[in-house]
């Protein structure tokens, strides 16, 4: 039997919503200190999403960290990361992010 461990997360401002394509797309984070960063790929999505933290240049590429449609992850960012990239080679989804405490 499995363990479930309940985490908790507490969202500062909104939600980033990606619209994502075989094109590099970014959007700003909603604060640029150290903070966690719940991400989301669409469970509808064509294929491996690929993302990448960074500065307002940051651009994503199918070497980048990958996730898979319907994965959920969450990753610490540090002062200066204020965007996140992401890239469908395969096709057309959407990426949620969403920036807080905890997790």
């Amino acid at each position: 039997m499995g363990t479930y461990h309940s985490m908790s997360f507490t969202p500062v401002g909104s939600n980033n919503t990606i619209a994502v394509s075989a094109v590099t797309a970014r959007a700003a984070l909603a604060r640029s200190t150290e903070q966690q960063v719940v991400v989301k790929v669409d469970s509808m999505a064509s294929g491996p999403v690929f993302i990448k933290f960074g500065t307002v240049t940051v651009e994503a590429a199918a070497t980048d960290f990958p996730m898979f449609p319907g994965e959920v992850y969450t990753f610490h960012t540090t002062e200066g990361q204020t965007h996140i990239a992401a890239i469908c080679p395969a096709g057309a989804t959407t990426v949620y992010a969403h920036c807080g405490d905890g997790a």
